[in-house]
């Protein structure tokens, strides 16, 4: 659905048009912003009656995802496949307009409603190895259940998200047109990247080895895309913007790089940084309960998984910070140049761990 009004300029007036084009009575509901991730805009429709449904409305960010529209075919798709083979499990619910559309365009925004799961919480950090697990089994499930859904149906929403060699080449070329008091800062740093080089070429053939299986991935298996009830057991999965295509370590290796450091990506306690050995062994056990299908393959290379995903996050963070600072938000200079160093550290304490 999309509507043009070059009157609509403001943001009440957009949330306006949303409840109207939703059939959602304004003075019932509320408005509140819901402080999640770094690329959508998220809130909370409450209403203020206690007696009707709550949704969750999110403006979905078109500079990261080019094409909205495909997110929207995807999502669709699966929430349609998951109803019918699994209604008993929760999931988010796409909400339809009065047009009979998921996706509404108003003006150059991209809006959709989801029904909101009550009784459910989310975390921002993963305080317990028992909290690992749970959203482990969570993203396991999640694919598992898709098992038989036709991964070919699903529109790639953002090309090579998860390409190490790819996000190589990124660094390659924003070194080469990076100013010189940024090249180096980031010298040392990218000498412990170069070292990699046996991770990039383990990423690059494993579309070729029959034991790592292409499914339907989620590609962003951080804790707070996990709904827990109040006793912390995982609910479902949420975010599906992401989920496209892939191999497992794109999951599994971002759980590993996620979970099992006790601090956050952009700390600069560095000398805090470990592996916290029982939060590693409860995302394998917690996937592999989840997911019976899991290779011997695999099993076998869980740790590398972890090593592509940490390796290719402080790339990203260092090309970033090459290119000064165009896509991550920083809140000083040199914070995405910390955040590589703070990956690569990482991904050195998972080395020497296996």
């Amino acid at each position: 659905m999309k509507i043009s009004d070059p009157n609509i300029s403001s943001t009440d007036q957009l949330i306006i048009a949303v409840l109207r084009a939703y059939d959602i009575p304004a003075d019932q509901y509320k408005l509140h912003s819901i402080d999640v991730g770094l690329i959508n805009q998220t809130y909370l429709l409450q209403d203020q009656s206690g007696k009707e449904q709550h949704y969750i409305l999110q403006n979905i960010n078109a500079n990261v995802f080019e094409h909205p529209e495909d997110i929207d075919h995807n999502i669709r798709l699966i929430s349609e496949y998951l109803q019918q083979h699994y209604p008993q499990d929760k999931n988010l619910l796409l909400k339809f307009t009065i047009e009979k559309s998921t996706l509404l365009q108003i003006n150059d925004r991209f809006i959709r409603v989801f029904d909101y799961i009550s009784n459910t919480v989310t975390h921002n950090t993963v305080a317990s190895a028992s909290l690992a697990f749970e959203a482990a089994g969570a993203f396991a499930r999640f694919s598992h259940h898709l098992k038989d859904f036709d991964v070919n149906a699903l529109r790639i929403t953002i090309p090579d998200f998860h390409s190490l060699h790819y996000r190589s080449q990124q660094l390659e070329k924003a070194y080469g047109e990076a100013n010189e008091e940024r090249k180096k800062a980031a010298h040392s740093t990218l000498q412990k990247i170069a070292q990699q080089k046996r991770v990039i070429e383990f990423s690059i053939n494993i579309p070729f080895e029959e034991g790592f299986i292409r499914r339907v991935m989620h590609h962003d298996t951080k804790i707070s895309n996990v709904l827990f009830d109040r006793e912390d057991k995982s609910v479902c999965v949420i975010d599906l913007d992401t989920v496209m295509p892939g191999y497992l370590f794109s999951d599994w290796g971002d759980m590993i790089r996620t979970y099992v450091c006790p601090v956050h990506e952009s700390s600069q306690e560095f000398d805090a940084i470990h592996v916290r050995k029982d939060f590693l062994e409860a995302i394998f056990e917690g996937y592999i309960q989840g997911m019976p299908s899991v290779t011997a393959l695999e099993k076998e290379h869980f740790i590398t998984f972890g090593e592509i995903m940490i390796l290719m996050q402080s790339i990203r963070f260092m090309t970033d910070y090459l290119n000064n600072d165009q896509y991550y938000p920083t809140e000083y200079a040199e914070q995405n140049l910390h955040r590589a160093i703070n990956q690569i550290t990482l991904l050195k304490a998972l080395q020497e761990k296996n």
